[in-house]
């Protein structure tokens, strides 16, 4: 495996990154299909146009985040910043499961952490679906605390756990 390099989105990065989360949220979208739920509204918002148009769109309040090896997206975090109250929120987060477990997540935690640090963020906050193990564990272990429960949140079933983490000063 080559060197992890850390930049931000550009256009180019559209059909790896949607990928990469599409591929990440299929445990979601199993269990939705299982539930004969519709899914099309999340794979249309994790589609290469939609990546492709954030991409294009650049504010000093948020950051797109791709990891990538040897010319490759390989992981994508978003994260933003609200300036009135100091928030900052970690929208999103997926690896290429071909490539997890090898600190690429880590990598991409410690970029965004470091963008909301540069604003004057105090405080950062996202949520997990309550199913998803795999993605507690890797916030917990990135620093965050489980701080309360959004019931059936995203979708009938599934319930969000609140998680937070204040910044160092």
């Amino acid at each position: 495996m080559g060197d992890v390099k850390i930049r931000d989105l550009t256009e180019k990065d559209a059909e790896a990154v949607s990928f990469i989360l599409r591929e990440g949220f299929s445990w979601w979208f199993e269990f939705q299909r299982k539930q004969h739920r519709d899914v099309q509204w999340l794979w249309d918002r994790l589609g290469p146009d939609i990546i492709r148009e954030n991409a294009r769109r650049k504010s000093e309040d948020s950051k797109l985040i791709v990891a990538e090896i040897d010319g490759r997206p390989v992981g994508y975090i978003t994260a933003s910043s609200d300036l009135g109250p100091k928030l900052g929120e970690i929208g999103i987060v997926s690896v290429d499961p071909e490539y997890q477990r090898r600190g690429i997540g880590s990598k991409l935690m410690r970029a965004a952490l470091d963008f909301l640090k540069s604003r004057g963020v105090r405080k950062i906050w996202t949520t997990v679906s309550s199913i998803n193990t795999p993605a507690i564990l890797y916030y917990i272990k990135n620093g965050f605390t489980p701080e309360g429960i959004l019931k059936s949140h995203f979708a009938e079933g599934i319930d969000e756990i609140c998680m937070g983490m204040f910044l160092e000063k």
